[in-house]
């Protein structure tokens, strides 16, 4: 995700020790600021009065603190527990506007839960996303009144089981500049496995995957890693395409494709047969075509490169 750290302060405490076991999900409380005037606000302001990593609004995310250092946000014990502290802005004059933000408010609570290695749940226990009004509500030591975000949520027909069935599943935010274009992938449905590991670029499994069966991601691009795509999900955070319902599957994410030898060659009038929305058997193994790139394989001799398939980050 695109995050602003314009106003990233580096003089935020350490307020617990790691590993953290939650993400907080706030509010401002506030209807008339605007998200950049959140953040610098909290580039200067006094810390010990409190202070939140990320706000939310105007279609664009400011980071404002370090993540997993804890925070004083929820005014209580689980000050000490949160990965990162996330506000949404309460100044939305439209409900196109509030959708906007909710949608990147959800899926940024959603990626850095999967950094934390947190469970994607909410307010079900002292571990996942919980709210502001979850911790007032069962936090050690509570010091706080707030029951923020549900009432602005509500504000907008968002009720406590949509947000928890969002934080969930996520919410695609991909831009479609053409109606086929699509960057959303989907994990495999399993009986067998409650999550599915994610790896990071070195492709060394990540600590604590919550990426569980059927759930659905933005992918912003294809990397591969010994040769095997994986979809990036999240800052370091990859998916093996293997574990989507993209197994040893090319959809062609665009208009059309045009196919290549393995020489590299562009294969004449194939753009007729790749078309928008088509699946091709291929396998778990990419070719790095000279000249082209990484590149799937559809038949003896002929190959996609890799941005055409779902998932890749291409907009068309």
């Amino acid at each position: 995700m695109n995050i602003d750290k314009s106003y990233l302060r580096q003089d935020t405490p350490l307020v617990g020790v790691p590993p953290f076991g939650q993400v907080h999900a706030h509010s401002t409380g506030n209807n008339k600021s605007m998200a950049k005037e959140d953040a610098g606000y909290m580039s200067w302001k006094d810390l010990h009065s409190g202070f939140f990593t990320h706000v939310v609004g105007n279609g664009k995310i400011y980071q404002t603190a370090a993540n997993n250092r804890g925070a004083w946000d929820v005014g209580g014990g689980w000050n000490s527990w949160g990965y990162a502290s996330v506000e949404l802005i309460e100044s939305h004059k439209t409900k196109t506007e509030f959708m906007t933000d909710y949608k990147i408010y959800v899926n940024l609570l959603r990626e850095l839960a999967v950094e934390a290695g947190v469970p994607l749940t909410l307010d079900t226990s002292e571990y996942g996303v919980v709210t502001h009004q979850y911790c007032t509500n069962n936090q050690p030591n509570n010091q706080s009144d707030h029951v923020d975000p549900y009432p602005y949520l509500a504000k907008w027909g968002i009720s406590k089981a949509q947000f928890q069935a969002d934080v969930k599943n996520g919410i695609n935010t991909v831009e479609k500049p053409k109606s086929t274009v699509n960057n959303v992938v989907q994990v495999l449905d399993s009986k067998a496995f409650k999550t599915f590991t994610t790896y990071d670029g070195n492709g060394k499994a990540n600590e604590g995957s919550w990426i569980t069966p059927s759930s659905k991601w933005v992918s912003n691009s294809i990397q591969v890693i010994n040769s095997k795509p994986y979809f990036v999900i999240g800052s370091n955070i990859y998916l093996p395409q293997s574990s989507t319902t993209f197994k040893d599957k090319l959809v062609i994410n665009g208009d059309q494709a045009e196919s290549v030898d393995g020489k590299g060659a562009a294969i004449s009038g194939s753009n007729k047969k790749f078309k928008a929305g088509s699946e091709w058997k291929t396998v778990d193994k990419l070719v790095n075509i000279p000249g082209i790139g990484w590149c799937y394989q559809v038949a003896t001799n002929e190959y996609i490169p890799a941005k055409y398939q779902q998932g890749s980050g291409f907009k068309g």
